[in-house]
């Protein structure tokens, strides 16, 4: 394993042409440190939204965002029917 990682790198620094776009891959264990260090997440938390998890297709952070989903708007609503 080990030697093929070297000759992938061998041939990357050899390869001159256009490179395609690397594909996303989500491991099978993440843990709480890189979750909360990803850039997504951290946007996400900057603007008062809720990160749960990565989507496995994309990798993008899923979670609850309260403007999206009507949230505030149900609860000033229910805070006025008091």
């Amino acid at each position: 394993m080990n030697n093929l990682e070297q000759e992938i790198t061998q041939i990357n620094q050899q390869w001159k042409g256009i490179s395609s776009t690397k594909i996303p891959m989500l491991s099978k264990t993440i843990s709480m440190h890189n979750f909360y260090t990803n850039q997504q997440v951290q946007e996400m938390l900057e603007n008062l939204q809720l990160p749960l998890a990565l989507n496995k297709e994309t990798t993008n952070v899923v979670g609850f965002v309260p403007k999206k989903h009507d949230y505030l708007k149900k609860s000033i609503v229910s805070l006025k029917m008091r």
